[in-house]
């Protein structure tokens, strides 16, 4: 639903009542709470460290935990941005804690979220709900990386058809 000026002006349509979304995250993220979420930061580019702290903060709003960076920098960088978050656990072994899963229900007080892992739970099942069968994205992943090589490496570049300087041996027979 789009919101016009002239929507803005007219008393007679009624008014949304907009949630506080920074106050909330303020409660969340630097008061006490008894549920977190550890963020295992991706060593990756300045821009994907931002956004990878925005979804973070996002994930923390819709599970009601408390966000705990594994640094207050943004490796490969040096800190860049305010810690934000306080009253967290600092004397805890994060590597034991149970990742999440955005596909299950979890009421641990403390959970581990790894990007790459829960994005690849959520594909794994839907990949399974489409052909109706389990599959292990762990082991097949060789065999699309080899398989993006092979289509590359017979057609060329996929956007000028120049010969790939990149070369895949082929399987015989």
């Amino acid at each position: 639903m789009s919101v016009s000026r002239s929507d803005l002006n007219n008393p007679s349509e009624p008014k949304v009542r907009h949630f506080p979304i920074s106050q909330e995250l303020n409660r969340i993220q630097y008061g006490r709470v008894t549920k977190y979420i550890f963020i295992e930061q991706l060593p990756i580019g300045f821009g994907g460290q931002i956004s990878g702290r925005l979804l973070a903060l996002k994930l923390a709003l819709a599970l009601d935990r408390k966000a705990v960076f594994s640094s207050h920098a943004d490796p490969p960088y040096l800190q860049t941005f305010e810690p934000q978050y306080s009253n967290a656990p600092t004397n805890m072994d994060w590597s034991a804690v149970d990742l999440f899963d955005p596909l299950l229900q979890q009421e641990a007080a403390f959970l581990r979220f790894n990007y790459l892992t829960a994005v690849n739970a959520w594909i794994r099942l839907r990949i399974e709900l489409r052909i109706g069968s389990t599959v292990n994205l762990s082991n097949d992943t060789a065999s699309i990386v080899t398989q993006m090589l092979r289509a590359r490496s017979s057609r060329g570049c996929a956007c000028c058809r120049q010969p790939s300087r990149w070369s895949m041996p082929r399987k015989s027979g």
